[in-house]
């Protein structure tokens, strides 16, 4: 089965609905938008203009797994035995992993890209990535606690 395509220098996935697109957007940069039962649709959604040439980015597509690069950055799309999930994985020039979203969950069903229906017929989307064990997360004020990392923190 063919799940990928390749549409004005994007990379577009199709499956049980979900459509997914992986574009160029600016020097080593990627945008990628989601959306289920329907088509991505171009519009003002991005902080800012696409500052780059389509025909710049290279893709590549072979079966079940895919490939689009802009300049220094790579997504690496593939799609998942158990449930034909899409799984992304953005690397650095140097194929050191940035990004990357969690794998189907098989039968407990996770999947990296959740849509919940909204009144009116849109859709909230939460994505979910793999984390990085020597990530720390700071900021958001400072509590009054002894608690500075506050990463997998869900009770303080």
């Amino acid at each position: 089965m063919n799940y990928f395509e390749e549409i004005n220098g994007g990379l577009v996935f199709r499956e049980d609905g979900e459509t997914v697109m992986v574009s160029p957007w600016g020097v080593n940069s990627l945008r990628v938008r989601s959306c289920i039962l329907g088509e991505i649709t171009e519009g003002q959604g991005a902080l800012l203009p696409p500052e780059t040439d389509p025909e710049a980015a290279k893709v590549c597509i072979g079966g079940s797994r895919a490939e689009i690069a802009n300049g220094e950055i790579r997504a690496e799309l593939s799609v998942q035995e158990w449930g034909k999930a899409l799984q992304i994985t953005f690397r650095n020039s140097r194929g050191e992993i940035l990004l990357q979203e969690i794998p189907n969950g098989g039968a407990l069903q996770k999947k990296a890209r959740q849509f919940k229906p909204l009144p009116g017929g849109a859709f909230s989307l939460r994505a979910s990535f793999v984390s990085n064990p020597d990530e720390k997360i700071y900021g958001m004020g400072q509590y009054q606690q002894e608690r500075m990392d506050l990463k997998g923190c869900t009770n303080l």
